[in-house]
């Protein structure tokens, strides 16, 4: 009897105990934003061996790496990390899953080698979260246990008694590693919390390695069959090419932490937002509002004065390490379509990568590049610079454009419905140089959109930080009863951004999805309670509208 009740105290201490973990998880994740992890204090140290065999791994939950950049697609490797902290060290396992071990590369010598030119797992740490860029430490590990050691992008700034130790199993490989507190500057005075984060590079596979001169043209690569497109993943996505965005990195609640972290006052800030429907362009030069063209199918828009040519948004722009950019955008089928701005010395500064999301017709009509093509003056794989089709959220589909020669800073073809760009303006470049543009970029003329083909803009946002609230909850669902009940409609809801699309649901079953305002109900719907859900670019999505009836 005594033991039945020693186990059931032992149960309700255990369920108090996981009740205030979630309680602390989630007051770091409302106050320093998603995604969070608890890192559990070992009550042994694990062995850095590269198996991942200790008992105290099992009391740090893996998380999932997704991919680094805006995207939906599943990495084909998967790779899982776990977390451990105590007042010695934090330790790190990483299981990293690949179907192809006899291409995994091992490149760099020594120690603080350019382990990065081939597969790596990389640990980036930020005790305290001070989220200013290159102020952090980095961690590098190849498969063969190499190390590179650095703090933000400077492999000489920080060399630490890091242990780290690589494996392999079947169907893949490991990295065990400790960095000590005394090296990370926290013995003693360990932060509760902790800007973390864990990526993964797996290598871009069977591209031409040869030179070409710099000449228009396209060739054949040698072995399609060999190519493999390249997937850095992270637990923590940056939304960019990048790993070096501090403000970015996931959020550890370390178990062995002994100082309180104050969460940053701003987590998200808008920089600027108009949906054009006030008819207000004060902001822009040359842009005159719109009111028969509008993303949503009714409002207003923005377009340059003769139809073509170049609006120029006044503002000033600075401090855009954390800074995104999103737009709606209307052209011709065979339309190119710049943005970019000037940096103080009058240089031209365009994007490295965006996301087009197109709707389902449009990316039909769309010719796609194919990916055994080698662009020469890029000296990329053809489909980087002019897109490739991948998946997107909702209805839409997903086409990236990468930074090369022939299309710095453009959409290209970009189809003749609507389509949404993404950018961060962190991670542009100088146009001459065609470097990253350096920390202290700004662009004091505001910035540029320019076409030579007749073009609208709608939804202009411009924000700092990650949007990470769900649009409000939809109003004013109605049915029109003109066409007999058989077309819904609704009022736009207030958005951190705005809302990308809109899910009709039918008795919870979802059966239409659009970026308008109103959508033809499917006959499936007749007598069934409809409600309608936004979602916003960031997979935030609103609570279901109050019901309607369809009509049978």
């Amino acid at each position: 009897m005594f033991r039945w009740g020693a186990i059931a105290v032992v149960v309700s201490m255990t369920s108090i105990a996981a009740a205030a973990d979630e309680a602390a998880l989630a007051k770091v994740a409302e106050g320093f934003g998603p995604p969070v992890m608890r890192v559990a204090r070992p009550a042994a140290a694990p062995r850095i061996d590269g198996e991942l065999d200790d008992a105290c791994w099992a009391q740090a939950a893996p998380v999932v790496l997704r991919y680094l950049a805006l995207q939906w697609d599943v990495p084909t490797a998967r790779t899982e990390a776990r977390v451990l902290a105590d007042t010695k060290a934090i330790y790190f396992a990483v299981k990293c899953f690949e179907s192809e071990m006899d291409r995994v590369i091992a490149a760099g010598e020594g120690r603080d080698g350019a382990l990065w030119n081939g597969d790596t797992v990389e640990i980036f740490l930020d005790p305290g979260h001070k989220s200013a860029r290159l102020d952090y430490y980095h961690v590098v590990v190849n498969p063969e246990g190499l190390i590179y050691d650095g703090k933000g992008k400077d492999g000489k700034a920080w060399n630490a008694d890091v242990r780290a130790a690589a494996g392999r199993f079947k169907g893949g490989w490991t990295v065990e590693a400790a960095v000590p507190m005394k090296d990370l500057g926290v013995a003693g005075a360990i932060p509760k919390v902790w800007g973390l984060n864990v990526n993964r590079q797996r290598l871009e596979l069977g591209r031409p390695t040869k030179h070409y001169p710099l000449i228009p043209s396209m060739i054949r690569i040698p072995d399609p069959e060999k190519y493999r497109i390249g997937e850095d993943t992270a637990w923590s996505p940056t939304y960019c090419e990048s790993s070096h965005v501090a403000q970015r990195f996931g959020h550890g609640l370390l178990e062995a932490g002994t100082v309180d972290v104050a969460p940053p006052a701003k987590r998200f800030e808008v920089i600027y937002k108009s949906d054009f429907d006030d008819g207000r362009v004060a902001d822009w030069w040359n842009a005159k509002a719109v009111g028969d063209e509008n993303f949503r199918g009714s409002g207003g828009c923005l377009a340059p004065k003769a139809g073509s040519g170049a609006v120029q948004f006044k503002p000033a722009l600075k401090d855009l390490d954390d800074v995104t950019l999103i737009y709606a955008l209307k052209m011709p089928a065979d339309g190119r379509f710049s943005y970019y701005g000037r940096a103080p010395d009058n240089e031209q500064c365009e994007a490295d990568r965006h996301e087009v999301l197109l709707t389902a017709e449009a990316a039909q009509a769309r010719k796609w590049v194919g990916m055994d093509e080698w662009s020469t003056h890029a000296s990329k794989m053809a489909w980087r610079p002019m897109g490739k089709l991948w998946t997107g959220p909702g209805p839409w589909k997903m086409m990236t454009g990468h930074f090369s020669e022939p299309s710095i800073g453009n959409v290209m073809w970009p189809g003749t419905d609507w389509v949404v760009v993404h950018t961060r303006l962190g991670m542009l470049r100088r146009q001459r140089s065609q470097g990253l543009v350096p920390m202290s970029q700004n662009y004091p003329r505001g910035f540029t959109f320019a076409s030579g083909k007749p073009y609208f803009i709608d939804n202009v946002v411009i924000f700092r930080g990650a949007d990470v609230e769900p649009p409000q909850r939809v109003a004013g669902v109605k049915l029109d009863s003109r066409a007999g009940g058989k077309v819904l409609s609704w009022r736009p809801p207030a958005d951190n951004t705005f809302a990308l699309y809109y899910a009709v649901l039918a008795d919870g079953k979802r059966i239409a999805e659009t970026h308008r305002l109103s959508v033809a109900l499917p006959a499936g719907a007749a007598g069934k309670a409809v409600t309608v859900v936004a979602a916003d670019l960031y997979g935030n999505t609103s609570e279901p509208s109050a019901p309607v009836t369809a009509p049978n």
